[in-house]
């Protein structure tokens, strides 16, 4: 698995499956429209305090402390 599963992983925010794994596929697909018919959130809508410290501005700021010199 990538950075990409880690992230979902750490902030809950998501799944990931193989290319061909088309009954797992189906099965999250059926939750989300089973939530999104009962008026539910999604079943993995993730951790938004986790979520933030991968936005732009949060990255932008780390990259910034990363490029100062002094």
């Amino acid at each position: 698995d990538g950075d990409v599963a880690s992230i979902l992983q750490e902030t809950q925010a998501g799944k990931i499956f193989d290319w061909n794994a088309r009954e797992s596929i189906s099965k999250a697909l059926h939750e989300l429209f089973l939530a999104h018919q009962n008026g539910t959130p999604a079943p993995w809508k993730g951790k938004a305090e986790l979520i933030q410290k991968y936005s732009r501005k949060e990255l932008t700021a780390r990259m910034v402390e990363l490029l100062e010199w002094e």
